[in-house]
C-alpha cells in the first residue's frame, strides 16, 4: 500500500484485464515457511526458470528505493517515493504475507540473485470491481525491462492463485502504459 500521504495509484486506472487463474501455465516451485493465517497457506518463495519471487529482506531497500525513486519507472503513477515511504511501503506488503498468505514480493534474477524489482497478487481493493478478485502487479527496474521478466513473475502469482482459489485475478493500469498492458495481454 502507498503511503497515506500519496495519491491513490487506482486513482489513474484506464486499462482493466482479467485473467482465468485457472488457465494453465508452467509449474513454479513454491516454498512455504507455514506461517498461520485465515487461509492456512503461505508463498514465501515461488520460483521459475530465471526469478525468485521472495518474502522481503533488508538487503533490498536500497535497491527497490532507487526503482521507486526513478522518474521512468514511476512516469505512470502519480509520485516518486523517497527512501522513507519505500521502507512504509515494504513493512506493509511484509504484513499482507503475513495475515494472507501471498501478497507483493521482492522479485529477484535467480542467476545472481540481483533485485529487479516486486510482483505479485493482493486482494483488489474495494469499489474498482464488482465483486471480489485478486489484482495482480509488478514494477521492475528499467535495467529489467524488455526481458520478459514482468511476464514470467506475472504467470508464476496467476499460478499462486489458481493454487489457492481464486475465481478471478484482475490487472490494473493506465490507459498510457503501453508497457504493461503488453504483460497484461500475455
Amino acid at each position: 500500500d502507498p503511503p497515506n500521504n500519496a495519491q491513490n495509484p487506482h486513482s489513474m486506472l484506464g486499462k482493466l484485464l482479467r485473467v482465468d487463474p485457472r488457465e494453465a501455465h508452467p509449474e513454479p516451485q513454491i516454498l512455504s515457511r507455514g506461517l498461520r493465517n485465515p487461509f492456512r497457506f503461505s508463498f514465501d518463495r515461488v520460483t521459475t526458470p530465471r526469478l525468485v519471487l521472495r518474502r522481503w529482506q533488508p538487503g533490498d531497500l536500497d535497491s527497490f528505493a532507487a526503482l521507486n525513486s526513478d522518474p521512468e519507472v514511476m512516469r505512470h503513477f502519480p509520485s516518486t517515493y523517497d527512501r522513507s515511504a519505500t521502507a512504509a511501503m515494504i513493512t506493509a506488503w511484509e504484513a499482507k504475507i503475513d495475515r494472507q498468505g501471498f501478497g507483493l514480493w521482492a522479485v529477484e534474477r535467480a542467476e545472481d540473485g540481483a533485485l529487479l524489482g516486486m510482483a505479485g497478487l493482493n486482494p483488489v481493493p474495494p469499489g474498482i470491481i464488482t465483486g471480489e478478485g485478486l489484482e495482480i502487479g509488478w514494477r521492475l527496474a528499467r535495467h529489467a525491462w524488455g526481458h520478459g521478466y514482468a511476464t514470467e513473475a506475472g504467470r508464476a502469482a496467476v499460478d499462486v492463485a489458481r493454487r489457492i482459489g481464486a475465481q478471478s485475478v484482475w490487472s490494473f493500469t493506465s490507459v498510457g502504459n503501453e508497457r504493461s498492458q503488453a504483460v497484461m495481454r500475455r
